[in-house]
């Protein structure tokens, strides 16, 4: 990866990673809201899952006419970017990384116009702001206009949800986190395999099995077992080596008095690390297991 890219990739996550996830913080012009005038659009921008970039108005919502790739590459970068924002040369490193000056001489500005097209697109009227800004070598979707973009959404619901629980107010939490799981849709800009995309699609799905793990283990807390063993699984299904989150789902087995299920799990456990790993349970997961049998 390019020198600047890597660069400007690792200084978004230091500032996007608090004390134990990455998070993207949100801009209060960027929360889920009617546009401040009723004519207005709000753009709708879905990277979690298979890509979505639409317009809504009071004639209805549909798509942008993002029909250049990397058009809409250069708007999910900016979107999932601290501020919206993104200098030139970091914007040209992920988008083309690979690529000789003139090709980007050639392709750059006639992708960003083709951009601004499209966005510009459901604006009803030149009093209304520019979707998209250049300033002093710097491109940003404008705090202006409305957005409702889901990694936003999604890091800032899984932000409340670890603020909540850290004042003890597990219900609040638990919405909280909910609300962030009903937003990943997918891994980030599934169908895009770019390293930029790569990047960032590692650090959403590690915050989502962190907020999955965590919401298990409130439920626990709340006494509400199946919705504990819900959110386990769904971290299993993503991630089947994480040997804790399989010794939890034994423990909510034994606690429904199921030890063939406890049995199963532990079983299942030992087979994957043997595929995947060539190794067994941790000498402690065993432990757990046999007690749990007992």
């Amino acid at each position: 990866m390019p020198r600047l890219l890597a660069a400007a990739l690792e200084r978004e996550r230091s500032r996007r990673r608090p004390a134990r996830a990455r998070v993207a913080p949100p801009l209060p012009a960027q929360a889920v809201a009617e546009a401040s005038a009723g004519s207005r659009p709000v753009y709708v921008l879905g990277l979690l899952g298979s890509p979505i970039a639409r317009m809504r108005d009071e004639d209805g919502e549909r798509e942008l006419d993002c029909r250049l790739r990397r058009s809409f590459q250069v708007l999910a970068f900016l979107a999932s970017s601290p501020n919206l924002q993104a200098g030139r040369e970091v914007v040209i490193e992920a988008v083309w990384p690979n690529e000789g000056e003139q090709t980007i001489e050639r392709n750059f500005h006639p992708t960003l116009s083709h951009l601004r097209r499209a966005l510009e697109g459901g604006r009803k009227g030149k009093d209304q702001p520019a979707p998209l800004l250049f300033r002093n070598g710097v491109y940003r979707l404008n705090p202006e206009v409305t957005w409702e973009i889901d990694v936003i959404e999604f890091s800032r619901f899984a932000e409340e949800g670890r603020e909540s629980a850290g004042r003890d107010q597990m219900e609040a939490a638990a919405d909280a986190w909910r609300r962030a799981w009903r937003l990943y849709r997918g891994p980030f800009l599934q169908g895009h395999y770019e390293a930029w995309v790569a990047a960032r699609r590692e650090d959403y799905q590690r915050l989502y099995l962190e907020l999955l793990r965590d919401l298990g283990d409130l439920y626990v807390r709340l006494g509400r077992g199946e919705e504990a063993m819900d959110a386990y699984r769904t971290v299993l299904v993503e991630d089947p080596l994480q040997e804790r989150i399989h010794l939890a789902v034994m423990r909510l087995y034994a606690a429904q008095g199921r030890r063939d299920l406890v049995r199963r799990q532990y079983d299942n456990l030992c087979r994957i690390l043997l595929e995947e790993l060539g190794v067994a349970p941790l000498p402690e997961t065993t432990r757990d297991y046999h007690r749990l049998m007992a």
